[in-house]
């Protein structure tokens, strides 16, 4: 029972923790001779004393 409440505590935050917690993003949208778009995002966290935990997702797209 103790296990499903830590879960539910860090879905709930995000994973935050005691001391400085950081989160970031970007995002970048290219459309390259309206034939062809290109989309990418970047999420970075930073929580208490871990590591920092980088992700990142690429979309492309044609437009015909």
């Amino acid at each position: 029972d103790s296990f499903k409440n830590q879960q539910l505590e860090f879905d709930l935050l995000q994973g935050l923790q005691e001391g400085n917690n950081y989160v970031w993003n970007l995002a970048v949208d290219k459309t390259f001779a309206k034939l062809l778009q290109v989309s990418f995002q970047y999420d970075g966290r930073k929580t208490g004393n871990s590591q920092i935990v980088h992700g990142g997702r690429m979309q492309v797209r044609a437009i015909f």
